[in-house]
């Protein structure tokens, strides 16, 4: 499941949101003057419904510093205590591009989950940026295609790359 900070204006269209994509489809969520707390009870069910179909979950949450931003950290604060609960495989990834977001988390926050911190960087030479192309698009050697094939496709695909590099350096 993925949901994008700064995409929702209220908790409960993120609620909403990773519910829909639990389901496949669009779920009859509570209407009308429900809390949040409602919502988080019926994201419980729907979550449940989605553990015993696909036995894990796995949500994204991207920028999340707008997640971290948000009165009280609500949201987060029921996400974590929902992957706390017996039974329950989820793990919750968040991404930012700030390095100081898990300083914007509140206590009661940091103490619900295991932390783990990966810190990656975007390429800064074109070399670099050719070598992690050329390792996304190489074919393995036992990819299942005759041998000769995938040698000369990852040969041509590094030459293509290296063709390319004097276009994407900056100006």
């Amino acid at each position: 499941l993925r949901a994008h900070g700064g995409s929702y204006s209220t908790d409960v269209e993120c609620v909403r949101h990773l519910a829909s994509q639990a389901t496949g489809q669009v779920v009859a969520a509570p209407r009308g003057n429900t809390s949040f707390e409602q919502y988080l009870e019926w994201i419980r069910e729907v979550l449940a419904e989605g553990f015993r179909q696909a036995g894990a979950v796995l949500i994204v949450l991207e920028r999340f510093e707008h997640f971290c931003s948000r009165p009280r950290q609500t949201l987060l604060y029921n996400l974590f205590d929902i992957a706390q609960e017996v039974g329950v495989r989820l793990c919750i990834v968040g991404t930012s591009e700030k390095m100081d977001v898990m300083d914007a988390l509140e206590k009661r926050i940091k103490s619900r989950f295991s932390m783990r911190h990966l810190h990656t960087f975007l390429p800064t030479t074109t070399e670099e940026l050719v070598a992690v192309l050329a390792a996304k698009l190489r074919l393995p050697q036992d990819c299942g295609l005759k041998s000769p094939f995938p040698g000369a496709f990852n040969r041509r695909l590094e030459a293509a790359l290296r063709a390319r590099a004097p276009e994407w350096r900056g100006g």
